[in-house]
């Protein structure tokens, strides 16, 4: 069997601390190797004339790179003592970060990203170099926050166009994903879909509807909206008061991420289309830079994985015999 191996970008003043104990332990279920990676700072370098002070200016560089192995070395050592099935690779380099995960890609193969989420509050330049890694990894992204989760509860946030059989699909992917975490966590699931309220006003402006049809309209929309997520929460494996369908209204994409936050979760669950253009939805822009869980964004062409291969396979299985019959 293949372990997944999954990266983690670290720079030089993150804390490592219990926020992420929960990636960490599901993880560790799963005999994970860790890629610590160390972000890359702009060195100081001076082209000395001297041979005598750029042979000084080298060895700095060298104990400068040795220092960080080492701190990764004692890091990867205590939080063994708590994941004892957790296995850790160190990568320190002076590439961007974005081409010593693309070295990783090509030789391990990248199953999972995970991703402090302070740091990508701190400051620009440590926001910027995440977005970029965001933005060209085809992988999970696992965006570790300080949780103030007041309930065992996971979100899964859907959107659900209408007669489109890639996103009931892609869906499906993210509700056993969504179960699977559930399971693990011993956490209750909510499958949240907003439903927009300025689809109502393009009905009145655009099809000349009156407020009475525009609202048997909008009744019988959500409606189909409820069953469709109840037809995915009979398939999750789920019963009972372990998962729970809800469609909430909104009028803009933030009110998704102000949603999720008011139900104090312990992780919401999301996706995003990626894009030739490399650019991220803005729901999952706000949900990356406001939300007080956990995030974990699955992107839509995600290749089967080590982290999630056994629920995936069913599921599409499952979908495939379906829609042939």
């Amino acid at each position: 069997m293949n372990y997944p191996h999954v990266v983690f970008p670290i720079f030089d003043s993150q804390c490592i601390s219990e926020k992420y104990d929960r990636v960490f332990s599901y993880l560790n279920r799963r005999k994970a190797t860790v890629h610590m990676v160390a972000v890359p700072t702009a060195a100081a370098v001076v082209h000395f004339e001297s041979p005598q002070l750029r042979t000084q200016q080298q060895h700095i560089l060298k104990m400068t790179k040795y220092l960080k192995y080492e701190t990764f070395d004692r890091l990867a050592q205590k939080l063994q003592h708590r994941f004892a099935s957790l296995q850790f690779e160190f990568h320190v380099s002076h590439e961007p970060l974005v081409k010593t995960v693309n070295n990783i890609k090509d030789q391990w193969g990248v199953n999972m990203v995970i991703l402090d989420g302070i740091q990508l509050k701190k400051s620009y330049s440590n926001r910027k170099v995440l977005l970029d890694l965001i933005s060209v990894v085809n992988s999970p992204l696992w965006l570790v926050n300080e949780s103030l989760a007041t309930r065992g509860e996971i979100i899964a946030a859907l959107e659900l166009p209408i007669n489109n059989n890639k996103a009931d699909r892609y869906n499906r992917v993210l509700v056993s994903t969504a179960a699977t975490l559930a399971k693990d966590f011993h956490a209750n699931l909510l499958l949240m879909h907003v439903w927009m309220r300025k689809q109502e006003e393009f009905l009145k402006k655009w099809l000349n509807l009156n407020d009475m049809d525009v609202a048997r309209i909008t009744r019988s929309e959500k409606q189909y909206k409820v069953d469709y997520l109840n037809e995915f929460a009979r398939e999750s494996g789920l019963v009972g008061d372990q998962i729970r369908c809800r469609v909430l209204s909104g009028d803009t994409e933030q009110d998704v991420v102000n949603q999720a936050n008011n139900l104090s979760p312990y992780l919401v669950i999301t996706g995003y289309s990626h894009s030739t253009t490399n650019t991220l939805g803005s729901t999952v822009v706000n949900m990356i830079h406001q939300s007080a869980a956990d995030v974990l964004v699955v992107p839509n062409k995600l290749i089967l994985n080590e982290l999630f291969t056994a629920e995936q396979q069913r599921v599409l299985d499952g979908y495939e015999r379906r829609e042939a019959q």
